[in-house]
């Protein structure tokens, strides 16, 4: 086996790490050099010479300017942390580092037999999650059992059993399932998914699983209207399960330690929008703590014309809470307010412009796989626009992207979609040429599967 083909198993096996075990494998350090896996594969193939070959075409790929401004202002930025600050501005520039995956993504995606060797990886780490999730409501107890790691800030954390963004590949999950309309066990969809998700809902007691299950219908409806009639059986599915349950007796305690009804579910969402009442006080409190910090940050943004553009920085508290006063929480838990209180107005307008030019590169792919008959190739499409979009959303109330083990597969996966692109260009190219050219025996070199 050629050692640019382990390189690329290897990424997939970090990032299986990093999408199952979240928060226990970010914390991981590799031992002498006490670096975390993630940035220091970064650095492995940054230091892989023949990948520069490839930079031209990364830059033909996607418009540069706002990827090269918000990386080069990030890392400015960093690196007078660094100085003021010392190793808690490379902690807090995660986000910008993390953002580079990108480049590993697109230099993976460059041999053919990578992409497919990706989609048949993903949905594989997506059936994992799926049953790695149904331990969820014994966490508390696992996790005392589970290996333990000393964080950057001192605290002890287990390795196994976080759950910090296993809804959301569950979801993405649900939508696999859909759209390539799959059994499990020989068991129709319709009832996996249904459970699932009641599953998700009941026990994990999140406000961001509501927009997320929202978000994964609408795009669903929207790219396979077809699908319709399966959501809506779903959903009722899920109703006629909380039903079940209530007309039993049975008490389901979930993760803030609320018993499910529907009458919690209906409290607990609208507490999204700062809506207190009993059982939930604490969340609507919390939403409100957002807006706080959010406004504080505002203040400070706005003191100056230089924090107003270029940002406070990295290497300071952008809040001062502290959970159990001993863990300072950095992150306001929004990524797009992260990303403009650490590099200011410029950067937020580069981050927001790379990500509509990396949208623009994903509808031009599946519509070029529609154009080729491509259904597989559209699904799978689909699915990473589900996990995308799903990850976006977890990052209106969290500091979604801050972490590694949403920001590594995130970027990365963009990067493969990047190469893709290429690729069906390429081949449509070759394809336009043929069919100009009577009696051409020029044969494409790559086309989707």
């Amino acid at each position: 086996m050629a050692l640019i083909d382990l390189r690329s198993r290897l990424v997939l096996l970090v990032l299986g790490f990093y999408l199952i075990l979240n928060v226990g494998f970010m914390l991981i350090r590799v031992p002498v050099v006490q670096v975390p896996i993630g940035e220091l594969l970064l650095v492995l193939y940054f230091l892989w010479i023949s990948d520069i070959k490839w930079i031209n075409n990364f830059g033909r790929s996607v418009f540069l300017l706002p990827f090269l401004v918000l990386w080069v202002l990030g890392i400015s930025q960093t690196l007078l942390g660094v100085q003021n600050h010392g190793v808690w501005a490379l902690r807090d520039a995660t986000h910008i580092v993390d953002s580079l995956f990108i480049w590993i993504g697109f230099v993976c995606a460059a041999k053919p037999e990578f992409t497919e060797r990706f989609f048949q990886w993903f949905p594989k780490i997506l059936l994992l999650a799926g049953i790695y999730i149904l331990a969820f409501p014994a966490a508390p107890y696992l996790m005392q059992i589970s290996p333990k790691i000393t964080a950057l800030a001192g605290y002890q954390a287990p390795i196994f059993f976080h759950y910090v963004n296993t809804p959301t590949l569950v979801f993405v999950g649900i939508a696999y399932l859909m759209l390539f309309d799959k059994k499990v066990l020989g068991i129709p969809n319709i009832y996996i998914v249904s459970m699932l998700a009641a599953f998700v809902l009941i026990t994990n007691q999140s406000r961001t699983v509501y927009l997320q299950l929202a978000a994964m219908f609408f795009i669903l409806v929207l790219y396979r209207r077809h699908l319709l009639k399966n959501i809506l059986m779903m959903f009722s599915a899920m109703i006629l399960i909380g039903i079940l349950i209530l007309s039993l007796d049975i008490e389901i305690t979930g993760r803030i330690g609320q018993k499910f009804s529907f009458e919690f579910i209906g409290k607990h969402f609208l507490s999204i929008f700062g809506i207190g009442s009993e059982g939930v006080s604490g969340a609507a409190a919390g939403s409100n703590m957002r807006l706080e910090w959010w406004g504080h940050l505002w203040r400070k943004l706005t003191s100056s014309e230089v924090s107003f553009f270029f940002g406070l920085g990295f290497g300071v508290p952008l809040t001062d809470f502290k959970i159990n006063d001993l863990i300072v929480v950095r992150e306001p838990h929004n990524s797009a307010f992260s990303v403009f209180a650490r590099i200011g107005f410029i950067g937020l307008i580069a981050f927001i412009w790379m990500h509509v030019n990396l949208f623009r590169v994903w509808r031009g792919v599946y519509w070029r796989c529609a154009a080729n008959g491509d259904r597989n190739g559209q699904n799978n499409f689909l699915i990473l626009l589900v996990y995308f979009i799903l990850t976006l959303v977890f990052c209106i109330g969290e500091d979604g992207l801050e972490k590694p083990f949403n920001a590594i597969p995130y970027y990365f996966f963009w990067g493969v979609i990047l190469h893709y692109s290429l690729h069906l260009k390429n081949a449509m190219s070759v394809a336009k040429v043929e069919a100009d050219t009577p009696g051409a025996q020029s044969s494409v070199a790559w086309r989707s599967k």
